[in-house]
Formats: structure tokens, C-alpha cells, sequence
């Protein structure tokens, strides 16, 4: 009986004391890292020892969006003390706008800060314009990035022009407008208001209302009230 306590002893101590694993160490530059340590190799540079002993690096610093960047004394992080700007050949340009090198319009990548080398090559077409998502028009061109907005490509390049309607007013007080459209339509036909009420009719069409001669409005912008006279 003895013996078979002492068995059962035994299986319960083994299961109270289970196997820990411990992380396996990293090797950094010749020095030994403990798992789950974190260390900077640099003031810009986080790293840290995973528990399967491999070391994975972040910078702390985002891409500068310059091709002269530059690093002050006592800073972790290069700056842009020029702003934004890219390659042409031997020249840098700004970011931002279209630039005319050589008959050619050049402008810098956009999204911009780049992942990579091309990124800080412009790119360069035959005299044309660059509009604001990058879309490139020929000299003398015209389009229409929305219903309300109308530009043309100079036939000298460089910049395009836009212009844009910002108010449209239609003879009536209960306009629709429509997404692929400029301006309000009236669905109803054209009319005005006499107080609260909705009149059919023109600007300058005359009805009479509660013994007065009224009009709708000719200057509809100013006013959507039709004009009275006793």
C-alpha cells in the first residue's frame, strides 16, 4: 500500500510543475541581446529581440519628400529645408506645380512622399499641362473635371486654367439639381413665391392676388418674392 502512495505522490508533482520555455536570445553586432529586449543601434533606429531570436528594425524617421534634405546637428530626422521637390536631370523643382524645362512640362510625383527611387524623378511630357491628379492635357486643350468647373491647357502649356460657376439661378423655388449637372432644373416650370404660396409663371408674368397686381421677381437672384402694387 505504501508503494502505491508513494506512485500517486509522484504523478501529482509532475503535474504541478510544468515546462517553461524560455525566448531564445539575439546576436546583435557581435553582442547578445536578451528575447523581448528592445535597444536603439541609433537615436532614428528601434529594434527589438523577438522569442524566436530574430532582431526586426523600425525607423522612427517617416521618407522626406526632398531630394536635398538635410539632417541639423543634435536631430534624429532629416527636414526639407526647401519643401517638396524632385529630379530633372541635374535640377530640382518644386513639388506642387508644373515646370517648363527644355519644351517639356515637368512635374513632380503625386502621391507624394514616394517609396523609392523613381519617386524622385519628375515626370517629364511634350508641352502640355498637368492637372491637379496628375492628368496630363495638350496645349490648347479643354476639359471639364466637373459640371461646374471648365479649364483649358494653355497653347503655351505650363498651367492649366479653370474657371468655375459657383452660383446658378433658375426661374423657380422648388429647383432640382442633378449630380451630372451644373445648374438647378425646375421639374414644375418656372415660378415664384406670393408669401407661402407657389405661383406658375415667367419673371415679369403679372397676376393678381388679393386685389394686387404682382409679378415674379426679373431679378430671380435677388429675390424669389413676387413684386406687388395696389
Amino acid at each position: 500500500m505504501s508503494g502505491a502512495k508513494t506512485s500517486i505522490l509522484l504523478v501529482l508533482l509532475v503535474y504541478q510543475c510544468p515546462t517553461v520555455m524560455l525566448g531564445r536570445d539575439c546576436t546583435w553586432l557581435y553582442e547578445d541581446v536578451r528575447a523581448g529586449q528592445e535597444f536603439y543601434p541609433t537615436p532614428c533606429v528601434r529594434c527589438n529581440c523577438s522569442e524566436t531570436g530574430m532582431v526586426t528594425c523600425t525607423s522612427l524617421c517617416e521618407l522626406p519628400t526632398c531630394v536635398d534634405q538635410i539632417t541639423r546637428e543634435g536631430e534624429c530626422c532629416p527636414i526639407c529645408p526647401n519643401g517638396p521637390n524632385c529630379y530633372v536631370g541635374d535640377k530640382i523643382i518644386p513639388a506642387g506645380k508644373a515646370v517648363k524645362i527644355d519644351r517639356k512640362v515637368c512635374r513632380c510625383p503625386d502621391p507624394w512622399p514616394g517609396d523609392g527611387y523613381l519617386h524622385t524623378i519628375a515626370d517629364c511630357r511634350p508641352d502640355g499641362c498637368f492637372y491637379e491628379n496628375g492628368s496630363f492635357y495638350r496645349s490648347g486643350e479643354h476639359f471639364e473635371p466637373s459640371p461646374c468647373k471648365f479649364c483649358t491647357c494653355p497653347l503655351e502649356g505650363g498651367e492649366v486654367i479653370c474657371y468655375e460657376t459657383t452660383s446658378c439661378f433658375e426661374p423657380c423655388v422648388d429647383g432640382v439639381t442633378h449630380p451630372d449637372k451644373c445648374c438647378p432644373s425646375c421639374p414644375n416650370g418656372y415660378n415664384c413665391y406670393y408669401g407661402d404660396e407657389i405661383v406658375p409663371g415667367l419673371p415679369g408674368d403679372k397676376f393678381e392676388r388679393d386685389g394686387k397686381t404682382c409679378q415674379c421677381p426679373k431679378k430671380f437672384w435677388q429675390s424669389s418674392q413676387a413684386e406687388c402694387v395696389d
